[in-house]
């Protein structure tokens, strides 16, 4: 897994979609919960060290050290997880809007 933290975002969705919608499908997985929650982990890893591009870039903006950067966004990492943890244990969630517009 350490190859796939190189690449880009958009990159990894296109490479590993259909790759893993097939699979995830085969398991019983609904697609719009798996997109759903490839999409939020995606963007963590963009976000955190070691190869972070949004983190790079926001620090790059805004001339602030990685350092800083890492420690004030704790909190928000730390909602971002507990959101994917909440997302994994009840599908639920994601899914009520799509089964109650297309049943």
């Amino acid at each position: 897994m350490v190859e796939i933290a190189f690449l880009a975002i958009g990159v990894l969705v296109l490479l590993l979609t259909p790759i893993l919608v097939p699979v995830v499908q085969k398991a019983g997985v609904d697609p719009v919960h798996f997109g759903i929650l490839m999409m939020t982990i995606v963007t963590l890893g963009s976000m955190t060290p070691p190869v972070g591009v949004a983190m790079y870039t926001v620090c790059s903006l805004l001339d602030t050290p990685v350092e800083d950067y890492v420690k004030e966004s704790i909190p928000f990492l730390i909602a971002i997880i507990t959101l994917i943890g909440v997302l994994i244990a009840f599908p639920q969630v994601v899914l009520f809007l799509p089964n109650w517009a297309f049943g």
